[in-house]
């Protein structure tokens, strides 16, 4: 099947590239995924499901199949590939909804790195379908890939796009008055949430130069900023709205005393 998928070369940083099977199925994902919306027929179904970019419909022998396609060596079981898949979920790669016929897997931040820009049309995909008990789950899936290349790709960068986790972590643990970020293990995962997000992609440098929090300085053994804190949804634009400006409660009183920072989410 003729058509393209662009994988960004920071993958390599991941942990997902670090361990073969999860990689491979990775790429198996982003090649299953639609390319644009289309209604599918769901054996067992009356009316078609409606897939949308960035979605595919699979299930756990259909996605085994799809795993060793053609090939008589499967060392892994099918109930081992779709714990895989839950685990690409925990990692935040994408959503599972599952129901009695079918789940369906969104790629999550797809937009982000599978823009579309040349409009190259491919010609019309042939589903595969996949005849199943209602215990199991068809697939009924198009493998229709986005057409762009890396000169598209770069040409419509986003603030996120190029930063690291790493350099994150380096930028942190040289901000004074804040808790050293030595182990990235579920970080990472907040990290790459806040990528979406220009606020935080513009921002966050010039909010760590304002460090030492205004606590700090009146209150040096209270609490200290830490990486899940600062990686938590709205933690930047609180800083520049100036909420955790402390020096009005004599150092007393921990960040906001009606909202502690773990109740952030």
């Amino acid at each position: 099947m003729n058509g393209w998928i662009c994988l960004h070369r920071k993958i390599r940083e991941s942990a997902v590239f670090q361990d073969d099977a999860l990689f491979r199925l990775w790429c198996l994902c982003l090649l299953l995924t639609n390319h644009r919306p289309r209604w599918v027929k769901v054996d067992g179904l009356a009316s078609p499901v409606e897939i949308q970019r960035g979605q595919f419909i699979t299930g756990r022998f259909a996605l085994h199949a799809a795993f060793y396609l053609n090939s008589r060596n499967q060392p892994k079981s099918p109930s081992t590939v779709w714990r895989m898949l839950e685990t690409l979920r925990d990692m935040g790669n994408l959503t599972i909804k599952t129901n009695n016929r079918y789940s369906l897997v969104s790629i999550v931040n797809y937009e982000v790195y599978q823009q579309s820009d040349g409009k190259i049309e491919q010609p019309d995909e042939q589903p595969v379908n996949s005849r199943c008990t209602a215990g199991e789950q068809p697939v009924n899936t198009n493998n229709k890939n986005n057409n762009s290349n890396n000169e598209n790709t770069q040409s419509r960068k986003r603030p996120g796009d190029g930063l690291s986790f790493s350099e994150f972590q380096e930028a942190w643990n040289a901000t004074p008055g804040v808790r050293k970020c030595i182990n990235p293990k579920n970080r990472t995962k907040a990290f790459k949430a806040r990528l979406g997000e220009p606020i935080f992609c513009e921002n966050w440098k010039a909010v760590l130069a304002r460090f030492p929090l205004p606590l700090h300085a009146s209150d040096p053994d209270g609490w200290k900023p830490d990486a899940d804190w600062f990686l938590r949804p709205n933690t930047v634009t609180a800083i520049l709205e100036g909420k955790y400006d402390w020096t009005k409660n004599n150092g007393s009183a921990s960040p906001d005393s009606q909202t502690q920072p773990d109740d952030y989410a």
